[in-house]
């Protein structure tokens, strides 16, 4: 009933052992991995050292059901052993759901070295262990992936946390599959457009990853006009549109919600900000259709960190990634990921020239694909134009700040392409006509003699218009674009995410513009015999037919 000192008279008052020593330690019993787990009921809080991870041990969980984790670890001496600091990535691949045992889900982390060797790590949390091994030299930036295996045992967000000093966790969160009898589509990115730039010409296409990174010059040169856009996302937030299929009988979805911080070091006035993904519970009959999900900032407007144009868009045209959501997409597992990205504007292939001073943000469309938000040359695109606003789209199908320009099949964008100030409404009968719009009035109607049908094919055709990385969509994909609408006419395009309005055309013989506010012509890079194929939109109908190339119709732009 009494203290028990070592090396001292006086233990302290608090300890029931107290071993005072100025030339020796403690030494804890010594065991591998293999050894410590023939352990019979191991007390939790029971310390032991681990020659196999060459750190000291604690038992965390309890004594039917042990949970061991090294604490004060240093690197391996012998080859094996805990990395000494390390960090999660901000983007992993793979998602979990309840009740299910997981597969391809990966998590890689970027380690920080002072002893060469091959490092093990392992976290468990929720039914689900995270473990992986790398041989590594002395140095950081080398990576390690962790595997997971298990089942997850409930639905939530779990943090695997990594004991090392400093300490490195990351957030799983486990889902619960949807009911049976329905799916949810993929979507693509939301993007918001953010950009500080007074050094951008002449641009440079990128060759790596978006990021952070400000004040790239181009030359040393500022350019007479400044980019200042601030890429926000407020509190009452964007609506997002997940299409959904139900088959042979109506399902009542249950609500989602998920939340994700984004740091302060990716914002423009360094505040952090929860942001929201959610949708509300409904009941949804057989069928195809899309429920509307909502993206919001919570406790303020987020302001994005603003990018510089060199850096700020990366080589897949994607940006920066701020936050990934994982909704589930059906009753077995499944999962879809929503990304909230920061870009830049992109920029008009041809923006070295003086009048493609032009600037476009990426859209999703309802068909899961990554569009355009404006129509080539539109006044909105148009950095010399007063109506310049990039995030800004057709406000109606009559909104003569999209119409943009109308483009001959198969020509670059050389300046025939431009309407002037007046050619917005109505029938234009005396046109202005860029000098280089070329008439015809012979069949096959083409601008070019002899015929040339590889002049748009792909993000590499010759005479590709749309900026780099971005091409004109195939006749499926307008169609596919065309059925995803709420209604095949006018009105559907204008109510789609590409909102797309109705320029008119250009008449191939003299010129004129025609059906300027009632009908829309949209190109394809497909041929038909000696016609082009393309979208035609009215206030009765949204179909995809043949066109003389020699007339100008408007290019909407696809992400290749």
């Amino acid at each position: 009933m009494a203290q028990v000192g070592i090396g001292t008279n006086s233990p302290n008052a608090n300890a029931a052992l107290d071993a005072v020593s100025n030339s020796q330690g403690m030494l804890f019993p010594r065991m591998t991995t293999a050894e410590r787990d023939v352990i019979a009921s191991p007390a939790k809080g029971l310390s032991i050292f681990n020659t196999t991870l060459n750190c000291i041990q604690t038992n965390l969980g309890t004594a039917g059901s042990p949970n061991w984790k090294c604490f004060a670890a240093q690197p391996s001496t012998n080859g094996t052993g805990i990395v000494s600091a390390y960090t999660c990535s901000t983007a992993s691949a793979g998602n979990m759901t309840a009740g299910v045992a997981v597969s391809g889900v990966t998590q890689t982390i970027t380690a920080n070295v002072t002893t060469a060797g091959t490092y093990i790590i392992s976290t468990t949390a929720n039914g689900v262990t995270f473990s992986g091994s790398g041989s590594l030299t002395v140095g950081s930036g080398q990576n390690i992936v962790l595997t997971a295996t298990g089942t997850p045992t409930a639905a939530g967000s779990n943090t695997f946390t990594l004991n090392t000093t400093p300490n490195c966790s990351f957030l799983r969160t486990t889902l619960a599959p949807l009911p049976a009898n329905i799916t949810l589509s993929a979507i693509s990115p939301y993007f918001v457009a953010s950009v500080f730039d007074q050094d951008y010409l002449p641009y440079t296409a990128p060759t790596g990853e978006a990021s952070l990174a400000t004040a790239q010059a181009a030359n040393g040169t500022n350019e007479t006009f400044t980019l200042n856009i601030q890429g926000i996302l407020t509190t009452t937030g964007v609506t997002i549109k997940i299409p959904y299929t139900v088959v042979t009988a109506s399902v009542s979805l249950p609500a989602f919600s998920q939340t994700i911080n984004i740091p302060a070091s990716f914002t423009e006035d360094g505040i952090a900000r929860d942001v929201t993904f959610s949708y509300i519970g409904a009941t949804l009959v057989v069928g195809k259709g899309t429920i509307n999900a909502n993206l919001k900032a919570i406790s303020g407007t987020l302001n994005a960190k603003k990018l510089d144009l060199q850096t700020g868009i990366g080589s897949d045209n994607l940006g920066f990634l701020l936050a990934q959501f994982t909704y589930a997409s059906n009753n077995s597992g499944g999962t879809a990921n929503f990304d909230f990205r920061n870009i830049a504007p992109i920029p008009d292939r041809n923006i070295a020239d003086a009048n493609h001073r032009m600037l476009y943000v990426p859209v999703a469309g309802l068909d899961g694909k990554t569009w355009l938000n404006n129509n080539l040359g539109a006044n909105y695109a148009n950095t010399t134009n007063g109506a310049f606003n990039p995030a800004a789209q057709a406000s109606s199908s009559t909104d003569a700040k999209a119409y943009g320009s109308l483009f001959q099949w198969g020509r670059g964008a050389d300046g025939h392409e431009f309407r002037n100030s007046g050619e917005t409404a109505g029938r234009i009968s005396t046109p202005w006509i860029s000098t280089n719009f070329i008439t015809t009035s012979s069949n096959p109607y083409d601008w070019r003699t002899p015929q040339d049908v590889n002049l748009w094919q792909g993000v590499s055709g010759t005479n590709n218009p749309c900026p780099i990385g971005y091409r004109l969509p195939t006749e499926t994909e307008l169609n596919n674009q065309r059925l995803s609408w709420s209604a095949n006419t006018a009105a559907g395009a204008i109510a789609s995410p590409l909102r797309l309005p109705l320029p008119g055309s250009r008449y191939r013989v003299d010129g004129s513009i025609n059906n300027i506010g009632t009908i829309g012509f949209y190109w394809s890079n497909m041929i038909s015999s000696t016609l082009s194929r393309g979208l035609n939109l009215s206030s009765s109908d949204a179909s995809v037919g043949d066109f003389y190339r020699g007339s100008g119709l408007s290019v909407r732009c696809l992400k290749d």
